[in-house]
């Protein structure tokens, strides 16, 4: 990924900030002004789900720029707002109702992570560590996405004891790194990835004997560590098996002959 593909997607990641953040900092301040007797920002169309009625395009550039922005300043009536304390108040309301979203949108969040999400980020984050180690060959990156996959496996067990395919995760995490040099495995473990083979053959051995959707993808990985391993028989059990169940993919013999055929 280049650096201004890169720029590009950081740039659309802010956007529903900037059409939310601002416009609910902006009401906020309008409903404070509002609910003191200050009508007038009712008849100015303060109260419009349209955010560019609040929207300044300086503040905008500066959140693309620095991640600090700001909206257009709401008026209010001095003979309405005009006491030390309807101030404070009147001030107080775009940043109180920026934490009301907030806190709105951590429930809707913690709503989605109970209803499987967690598992989506734990599929994404590890198909694109294996994606970066075995294709692109970038070990880096690959660690990057490992530690979030791992990261998100352990979440989505916290709350759902059974969910066996988040374990993939975990166990190709466990034995890729369990099987480097024990300097670079304990560098590693410091950075809070954990490097235990064996624990990550038998995650993966979990998941490959009760995994709901990536039980067959768990006995591709379980084939790799055992030809790693020089436990040719086991390897060779798995992708008959897998050959057997998938009589369309063509990889399946060809590994299995090049197995039977390699001493």
């Amino acid at each position: 990924m280049s650096a201004f593909v890169a720029f590009v997607l950081a740039a659309l990641l802010l956007v529903p900030a900037v059409l939310v953040a601002i416009p609910v900092h902006e009401m906020g301040h309008a409903a404070a002004a509002y609910f003191q007797g200050d009508r007038s920002v009712r008849y100015f169309g303060y109260f419009t789900l349209d955010p560019r009625r609040f929207l300044d395009p300086l503040g905008v550039i500066a959140v693309f720029i620095a991640l600090v922005g700001w909206g257009r300043r709401v008026p209010v009536q001095p003979n309405r707002i005009n006491t030390m304390r309807q101030r404070l108040v009147h001030q107080l309301g775009g940043p109180a109702a920026n934490l009301l979203v907030a806190i709105a949108l951590g429930a809707v969040w913690r709503f989605l992570t109970a209803m499987g999400l967690e598992s989506t980020l734990t599929l994404s984050s590890g198909l694109q560590a294996d994606y970066a180690a075995l294709i692109e060959k970038r070990n880096l990156a690959s660690l990057r996405f490992t530690k979030e996959a791992s990261v998100s496996a352990q979440q989505l067990l916290a709350v759902c004891h059974d969910c066996y395919d988040a374990l993939v995760a975990t166990g190709f995490s466990k034995y890729i790194i369990g099987s480097m040099a024990a300097p670079v495995r304990w560098i590693l473990h410091m950075g809070g990835l954990p490097s235990d083979k064996q624990g990550g053959i038998a995650d993966l051995q979990t998941t490959a004997e009760h995994g709901h959707y990536l039980a067959p993808f768990a006995r591709i990985l379980l084939s790799i560590a055992y030809v790693r391993e020089k436990d040719k028989s086991r390897a060779l059990q798995l992708l008959t098996g897998l050959r057997q169940e998938f009589p369309g993919n063509t990889l399946f013999p060809r590994e299995i002959a090049h197995l039977q055929s390699s001493h």
